[in-house]
């Protein structure tokens, strides 16, 4: 299971909301977004209001997310280890001993 489906399921626990039914879509506040992806409300308040992160602005001070909105960004944000992020440690790794050496060699 990834991030957009536990979204998916917390909504629909938390919020009595199945994603299967014709209804317009359901908005989530900012509290509710930030309690969701189990954030501080004041990093979400941020990013939404700088326009890092969609939204539905309905005035200045009333901005909302809806559920498809919430599993887009968590899809954007999601980060998989590639193997040269694991190469490339490695050969940090191995430059750091062979400066080492370096230095044992000419003290």
């Amino acid at each position: 299971m990834d991030w957009a489906d536990d979204v998916r399921v917390l909504s629909v626990v938390k919020y009595t909301y199945c994603m299967t039914t014709n209804e317009p879509p359901v908005v989530f506040t900012l509290q509710q977004v930030a309690e969701i992806l189990q954030l501080s409300y004041d990093l979400v308040r941020d990013k939404v209001y700088a326009g890092a992160w969609p939204h539905v602005k309905f005035s200045e001070r009333n901005r909302r997310m809806t559920q498809e909105q919430i599993e887009r960004l968590i899809e954007t944000v999601t980060h998989e280890p590639t193997d040269s992020a694991l190469t490339s440690r490695s050969a940090a790794h191995q430059r750091t001993k062979s400066v080492q050496a370096m230095l044992r060699a000419i003290s």
